[in-house]
C-alpha cells in the first residue's frame, strides 16, 4: 500500500533567518537543550538548531514526507511518519519544540491522516473533531511534547486568533507558560502566501507567572527583529479567573440575527460578472442571480433596487450565473456550461465546486436581511437589504433575524449594533491590518451583546442618518445618535 502524503498546500517552508531567530529566543545557553521540530520539511529549523552546536542525537525531526533533504543528516530525522502516530509511540520529552505546522483543513487529508489528527484531544480532554485545521491538533500535542519549563516557538496562521476550533487552546496557553508572546505581521511572511502569519512564544511550561504580551509589527524584518528584544518588552499578567463582561438588558448577537458568509463560487472569474459580460455571453437573466460582491457595493444604509441597477449600469459586477430550470436548455447557457478551463469555462478541479452537485449551482444563504464587510476601515455596520432575492458572495458576510420582525425593529437592530456598547466589544476583537481595513468573523460578530432597543418608530429614517454621519468620517457623532436612540 503506498504511503500517505501530505497536500501539496502543507509545503510552505520557513525563511531560514525567522526560524534561526525563533531557535535562538528559545534557546537556553547555559544547558544542553533536547530539541523537537515535529514537521520539519527541508529543516531549516534543524539547520538553525545545529548552527548553535546542539549535538545531532539533541535534535530530532519527524515529517510525513518520505522525500530526503540534505539537511536530514544534521539531526535524528524520521521521514514518512505522521507526527501525531509517532507521538504516542513516544515517552521522551523535549526541552524545546520549533516549528511550522502544516495549514490544512482536517476534513481535506487523506482518510488515514484524519482519523490520527481528530484522535488528538484539545487541551481540556474534548475532541477537536474534523472542524479545526492540521496546525491546531500539532499545536497542542507539540505542547505535550514538552517537559516542565520547556519552551515552543511556531509559526501560525493568523486565524489561530480567532478561529472558533482554537479557542480552548487560547484560553488555556497563558494558564500552562511563564510567559507567551503572540507577534503579528502586518504584510505575509511567506512569498508564495497571501495570507498573515503569527508567530508564537511560549517559555517556561509549568511557570505560574502568566505573562502575555501581543505584539503587532510590519514584515519579517520587524518579526525577526522583535523576536531579539522580547526579554526587554514588558508583558501584562493575565487574571487566573476571567473577567465577563455583565451588561444589562442585552441580547447576544446570535439570538438576534445570524451571519454567515456569502455563496462561494469556487470559481468567481466564471460564475460572477458585470451585465455587459452577460450580454457578451448572451446569457439571460433567468439564468443569473443578482449580487453584492465588494465591499464598495455596500456604502450607503441599506441597498435596494435602485441602488442595484445603477451599479449594474456602471458595470459593476452584480451577476452571478447560476442557471436552473427550463434556462439550461437555452442555447447560449448550454454553451457557456461546456466551456473549458482554457476557453474561459470553470475550473470544476476547485475543491468547492467539485464536492457540489449540480457542479454550476452555488449554495447560497436564503432570507438575507443585511450586508457586513468583514474587512472594513469604517468598522461594524450592517446594509441593510431592501431588495427581494439579492444575495452576495463569501467576500460579504450576510444577516438575517432569527424572528419575524418588522421593518422599524429590524432597523432598530441595526442601530443597536453601532452603539458604543458594541463598539467598546469589538476593539477587543478586530485586528487591524496596514492599510487601514480591521477584520471581525461571524462568529466573533455572533458573540457580541447587543443592547436591546426600544420601540424605535422611525427607525429607517434615523438609521439612515446615523450610517450617513458613521461612513461619512463623524464615528462619534453616529454613536453618540445610536446611544440616545437605543440607551435611553
Amino acid at each position: 500500500m503506498p504511503r500517505v502524503q501530505p497536500p501539496p498546500s502543507c509545503k510552505v517552508y520557513t525563511p531560514s533567518r525567522l526560524a534561526r531567530a525563533m531557535v535562538e529566543v528559545v534557546n537556553e545557553q547555559n544547558r544542553v537543550q533536547r530539541w523537537l521540530e515535529p514537521s520539519c520539511g527541508k529543516n531549516a529549523f534543524i539547520k538553525a538548531i545545529r548552527d548553535l552546536n546542539i549535538p545531532r542525537a539533541k535534535i530530532v525531526g519527524v515529517d510525513l514526507d518520505v522525500r530526503q533533504s540534505k539537511l536530514d543528516c544534521l539531526g535524528m530525522v524520521s521521514r514518512g511518519e505522521d507526527f501525531f502516530s509517532w507521538s504516542k509511540r513516544r515517552t521522551k520529552r523535549f526541552d524545546c519544540v520549533v516549528g511550522n505546522p502544516p495549514y490544512v483543513a482536517i476534513n481535506r487529508l487523506a482518510q488515514k491522516l484524519q482519523k490520527s489528527a481528530t484522535e488528538i484531544l484539545n487541551l481540556d480532554g474534548s475532541p477537536i473533531g474534523l472542524g479545526a485545521n492540521t496546525w491546531y491538533p500539532f499545536l497542542v500535542q507539540s505542547i505535550r511534547m514538552l517537559r516542565d519549563q520547556g519552551n515552543l516557538a511556531f509559526v501560525l496562521p493568523a486565524s489561530c486568533e480567532f478561529s472558533n476550533y482554537s479557542e480552548i487552546g487560547r484560553i488555556n496557553l497563558t494558564s500552562m507558560f511563564d510567559r507567551v508572546d503572540f507577534i503579528r505581521s502586518q504584510k505575509p511572511l511567506f512569498e508564495d502566501v497571501s495570507d498573515g502569519s503569527v508567530i508564537l512564544i511560549c517559555r517556561n511550561k509549568g511557570g505560574k507567572s502568566r505573562l502575555f504580551r501581543r505584539h503587532e509589527v510590519a514584515d519579517i524584518d520587524s518579526v525577526i527583529e522583535r523576536l531579539g528584544k522580547l526579554d526587554s518588552t514588558k508583558a501584562k499578567a493575565c487574571p487566573v479567573e476571567p473577567k465577563t463582561c455583565k451588561i444589562a438588558n442585552t441580547k447576544k448577537c446570535s439570538e438576534v440575527f445570524e451571519v454567515r458568509i456569502g455563496g462561494v463560487t469556487g470559481d468567481a472569474s466564471y460564475f460572477v460578472m458585470p451585465d455587459s459580460r452577460r450580454k457578451e455571453l448572451g446569457l439571460p437573466v433567468s439564468a443569473m442571480t443578482p449580487v453584492v460582491s465588494k465591499a464598495r457595493q455596500i456604502t450607503l444604509p441599506l441597498h435596494n433596487l435602485k441602488s442595484w441597477q445603477s451599479q449594474r449600469e456602471n458595470d459593476e459586477r452584480v451577476w452571478l450565473f447560476r442557471p436552473h430550470g427550463k434556462c439550461l436548455k437555452h442555447e447560449k447557457v448550454a454553451a457557456y456550461l461546456k466551456r473549458t478551463v482554457a476557453n474561459g469555462g470553470c475550473n470544476k478541479k476547485a475543491y468547492k465546486i467539485q464536492n457540489r452537485s449540480p457542479w454550476y449551482s452555488t449554495p447560497l444563504p436564503e432570507n438575507v436581511d443585511g450586508f457586513i464587510s468583514g474587512m472594513s476601515s469604517a468598522g461594524l455596520w450592517m446594509c441593510m437589504n431592501e431588495m427581494p432575492n439579492l444575495v452576495a458572495t463569501n467576500t460579504i458576510y450576510v444577516t438575517s433575524f432569527v424572528e419575524d420582525l418588522t421593518r422599524a425593529e429590524k432597523y432598530a437592530w441595526a442601530l443597536s449594533l453601532m452603539t458604543s456598547t458594541v463598539n467598546r466589544q469589538t476593539k477587543r476583537s478586530t485586528r487591524t491590518y496596514a492599510d487601514g481595513l480591521s477584520k471581525l468573523e461571524p462568529g466573533e460578530i455572533e458573540d457580541l451583546m447587543l443592547p436591546i432597543p426600544p420601540k424605535i418608530p422611525n427607525a429607517v429614517s434615523l438609521y439612515r442618518k446615523v450610517c450617513s454621519l458613521y461612513l461619512n468620517n463623524q464615528k462619534p457623532y453616529a454613536i453618540k445618535m445610536a446611544d440616545d436612540l437605543v440607551l435611553r
